[in-house]
């Protein structure tokens, strides 16, 4: 046979080949990745929900004494290293934990409560979620945590 056609070598496919395998390789761990971020960004948009959410609801049933009780409980205790509320809440089949912390607010310069009749709280929530601790580290995920902070003032009742 005579002419200008050629086959291929079996090294020239076998090249062809990896090379089409190692761009096919790049392009899923690509989107492996991206999926990866939509999903952790979802769910920090979430969490930032689940925390303005708990912290309304905690903070509204505080200033309205409901159940009674609850804003003593609030305004006479400072809650730094046990939280004052936690729980959690599944939002899409994740379960997103909470933890609230409060504390009262002193004037600098005497030490004592800010405001004569009024006190002032600093409210924190930190939100947690993917089993992870309330550190929010989970390997391979970065931190998985978010958190928000309010101030709440107690009005003082009319004489």
């Amino acid at each position: 046979m005579r002419g200008g056609s050629r086959a291929y070598s079996l090294a020239e496919v076998l090249l062809s080949v990896a090379i089409l395998a190692l761009a096919l390789l790049a392009m899923f761990n690509l989107i492996g990745s991206a999926l990866k971020s939509s999903s952790r960004t979802e769910n920090l948009a979430i969490a930032g929900d689940v925390a303005e959410q708990q912290l309304t609801r905690n903070i509204y049933a505080a200033v309205n004494d409901r159940p009674a009780g609850t804003g003593k409980e609030f305004w006479d205790q400072d809650y730094l290293d046990q939280p004052w509320r936690q729980g959690s809440q599944q939002v899409n089949r994740m379960d997103f934990h909470y933890a609230i912390y409060a504390q009262t607010l002193s004037d600098a310069a005497t030490g004592k409560p800010a405001g004569d009749n009024n006190r002032l709280k600093k409210v924190d929530i930190v939100v947690w979620w993917m089993h992870s601790t309330s550190q929010g580290n989970r390997q391979g995920y970065g931190q998985l945590r978010t958190g928000a902070t309010r101030l709440v003032n107690e009005l003082a009742p009319p004489p």
